[in-house]
């Protein structure tokens, strides 16, 4: 398999670590797409009894993951001593996924090699992983993405949740998210 594959807005973290990957990267994308589609026809909502449109939506806005770069791929800038690695890892694609998803636990990270989790690791708020227990972590990202789509139903949000995961073993596949509730 080729290693540089996807869009980088829509890359999943095991591709960004250049580990093994199957076809769960997929849900990942759809994922980071079908909230994009769902922030951009979002319904009007009401206000002193009269629907107002809400404003138009910022299509610089609505990418979930907006990374300005992906250090597995990103060659040194001409001029460039040190390469986009060590240039801001808050615009890099992997750190943008972790400052938006929530600080993962070492245990969403458990599937990669040790030099992958220990890159995961260093980008976590002062190098640490999160302590939630699998349960709340959940509730951390499900929170997270209601804010982000509060028109969404309980079920599509879980749905949407369960394509984040960051181990793609925990992400449905196309077969049984077309089965889920939503």
């Amino acid at each position: 398999m080729t290693s540089h594959v996807v869009t980088r807005f829509y890359r999943a973290p095991e591709v960004i670590l250049k580990v093994p990957y199957s076809n769960k990267i997929d849900m990942w994308a759809a994922d980071c797409i079908f909230k994009e589609v769902l922030e951009l026809t979002r319904p009007p909502r009401l206000e002193s009894s009269k629907q107002q449109v809400l404003p138009a939506v910022d299509p610089n806005t609505v990418v979930l993951f907006a990374g300005e770069w992906c250090s597995a791929f990103s060659p040194p800038r001409k001029g460039e001593s040190l390469g986009r690695n060590n240039n801001g890892p808050e615009l890099d694609q992997l750190g943008v996924i972790l400052a938006t998803i929530g600080t993962p636990t070492a245990s969403e990270f458990a599937h990669v090699p040790e030099a992958a989790s220990e890159c995961v690791r260093q980008r976590c708020p002062a190098g640490v992983w999160s302590q939630l227990d699998k349960k709340l972590r959940s509730q951390e990202i499900t929170t997270w993405l209601m804010s982000l789509i509060p028109w969404m139903s309980t079920a599509g949000v879980e749905l949407l949740s369960s394509f984040l995961a960051l181990c793609p073993k925990r992400r449905p596949s196309a077969s049984s998210a077309l089965k889920a509730e939503y």
